[in-house]
């Protein structure tokens, strides 16, 4: 019996190191490219403070074929990023973030999913006709 439990103990700990890590879909979302804007966070971790982000995106799930645009953050306190100066003209995008240094490059943040495209700009001529009564 006791055997058995070494066994099943290693084989829980076993599962417990090797199961999958799946990365989750990013919700995709309709967004304006004037008015939207990217923000995120960083938490400093043991390597130097970015002073600059990397933007990567491209038409599909992790698919980066648009340039790199890169935001420069002299002051480390940059936390938002418009949206037009990344993407310009309409359709589906997954964007991903990078923090940056003179040694290199972070990982990849999680990948936002979103439609650009602009809200229309006309404006709508509302009218409004009726048929009085007969008398």
């Amino acid at each position: 019996m006791r055997r058995f439990g070494w066994i099943l103990a290693g084989l829980i700990a076993l599962m417990a190191v090797t199961a999958p890590v799946y990365a989750a879909t990013p919700t995709v979302v309709a967004v304006d490219i004037n008015s939207a804007n990217f923000s995120w966070t960083f938490t400093q971790g043991t390597g130097g403070m970015p002073n600059e982000w990397w933007f990567e995106c491209g038409p599909t799930t992790g698919t980066y074929t648009m340039p790199v645009v890169k935001a420069t953050d002299a002051t480390g306190v940059l936390r938002t990023f418009p949206v037009k100066n990344v993407v310009t003209v309409g359709g589906p995008y997954y964007c991903a973030l990078r923090a940056s240094n003179q040694y290199g490059q972070s990982p990849r943040s999680p990948e936002v999913a979103f439609n650009a495209g602009t809200a229309p700009t006309g404006t709508p001529a509302l009218t409004l006709t009726f048929t009085p009564p007969a008398p």
